[in-house]
This record gives structure tokens, sequence and C-alpha cells, in this order.
């Protein structure tokens, strides 16, 4: 919001102290947190999955790797389908629609309310990348399963922090701010001949301010463009990037082309059939 006229008439009598009390009376409240996670959003772009087009939803459905996902929606589905008259099929059928919408929702917009759950509450700044939990209202939380209890199922507004400990089925799943969450890895995906190397790029670029394929000019030398001796390693045309890169994309190595935790073989590894 705009400062009140009280508000600039004491900063303008009281200086830079008084100042400093009224950027942060102002950083509180709906409007604030809003604008953070539009803010946040308009930079990562994770609310891309908050609607029925590219779902969150069908990312969490992928190869039944949450088992909960069905907790809140099989019953009300059976509703729908055991609906005696117009009427009743209605109301299920808006039900069934609401507990599709909410954690479809919540699950899209977790990264973005992490990074509002650490400026609101004034924590360090680093603890969107070092957090060992992620965000869940009572509508997320029936997908993964925590073991939070909320007094309210129904309020998309109660976020807390939790971790995925039994509601995935490999297991628990750790935690690392943004970086391992699960619409993060999806909005930046991998593949199965350049692993985790984009997720490296981007996160050095949004969170370290390092643009890696800014740094130098693509080699057009054709003697580097046909090096065939593992020339990210040896060729010093390309190695100028890759040095720094590929460590970090070493760290994502557990986490598949759309993100899931150890989603290969069995829960061993999150590498591609080839």
């Amino acid at each position: 919001r705009l400062p009140t006229n009280a508000e600039l008439s004491a900063v303008a009598a009281g200086g830079d102290a008084a100042l400093r009390t009224a950027l942060l009376n102002l950083m509180t409240g709906e409007h604030f947190s809003r604008f953070i996670m539009e803010s946040a959003n308009d930079r990562l772009l994770t609310s891309k999955y908050a609607n029925g087009r590219t779902p969150a939803l069908d990312l969490i459905y992928e190869g039944g790797r949450f088992p909960y996902i069905e907790s809140r929606l099989a019953p009300l589905q059976q509703a729908v389908n055991n609906a005696s008259s117009d009427a009743e099929r209605e109301a299920a059928n808006q039900a069934f629609g609401f507990a599709w919408e909410q954690p479809n929702r919540a699950l899209a917009t977790e990264p973005l309310q992490l990074i509002n759950y650490v400026v609101t509450r004034d924590r360090p700044y680093t603890e969107v990348l070092t957090a060992d939990y992620l965000m869940v209202n009572p509508f997320s939380n029936d997908v993964y399963n925590t073991g939070i209890n909320f007094s309210d199922r129904n309020n998309p507004d109660d976020w807390r922090p939790a971790r995925i400990i039994n509601g995935y089925v490999h297991g628990a799943i750790p935690h690392a701010g943004l970086l391992t969450s699960q619409m993060f890895l999806a909005r930046y995906p991998s593949t199965a001949t350049n692993r985790n190397r984009a997720r490296a790029r981007w996160a050095y670029y949004f969170f370290l301010n390092v643009d890696i394929e800014g740094m130098v000019a693509r080699s057009m030398d054709p003697a580097d463009l046909a090096d065939t001796n593992n020339p990210t390693l040896n060729n010093a045309s390309c190695a100028v990037c890759h040095e720094l890169m590929d460590p970090v994309a070493g760290a994502f190595q557990n986490f598949g082309d759309n993100g899931h935790y150890r989603d290969a073989w069995g829960g061993d590894d999150a590498l591609p059939d080839t």
C-alpha cells in the first residue's frame, strides 16, 4: 500500500530512524505477502502449475509416487458417482471441484510460500535454499502426508513448515528449500542427455546472480566442436563454463527429469534407462 499522510509526516520529522520504522510497518500483512509471492513468481514462474491446463496434481500423480494423493479426492469422487439426483450430483461435483482446485494451487505455490515464510518472519534469506522443510497447507498436507494436524482442514491460508517422511513411495525426501521443491524442479527439468545442467544454470542465475551462459562466447572453432575426448572436462573452451556448472548439476543427481526423488530403478537413483 501507499504510505499514509501520518507516516509521511513522521518520516519527514524523524529522519532515517523514522523511515526505517515506517518501511518495516509497510512490510507486513496480506498485501505485502502477495507482493512477495507475485515478485518471486515473476522470476520462478512456478504458478504455471496452478491451473487446470498444466496442473500440479498431474506432476504428483505421475507414476503413483505419492500414494496419499487420493485421500481427500477419492471419497468425493465416489459421492459424485453415487449421487441419486441432479441436485445431489451438482453439490457433489462442486465439492470435488473445490477439493481438486485447492491442493493443485497449494502444490503449485509452495515455492512462493516458502519465500514468503522466510521473508515475513525475518529469517536469513539463505534459508530459501537451505530450509530442511517445505510449506504445506491442509490440502497439500493430505497429498504429502507429512503428519501435521490442522484444526481446520479446509483453510487454504494456514501454511506451516513440514517434511515429507512417509508420504513418498520410496521413503523420506531430503529438503533443501527451493532446490528440492517439486514444482521448482519440474519447472526447470532435466534431460537424459544433459543431466541437470539446466538446473545448475538456473540456480546460479536466480540465487547467485551468475549468468553462466553469458560468461564467455560459445566456441565456433571447428576443432572444439569436433572434440569427442570428454570436452566438458578436457577442452578449455568447454570447461570454462562446465567447471563451474557441473558440480552443482551433480548436486541434483537424485532428482529425475520432472523433479521426482530417485524415480528410477525402484528408488535407487534418478538415472535414465540408457
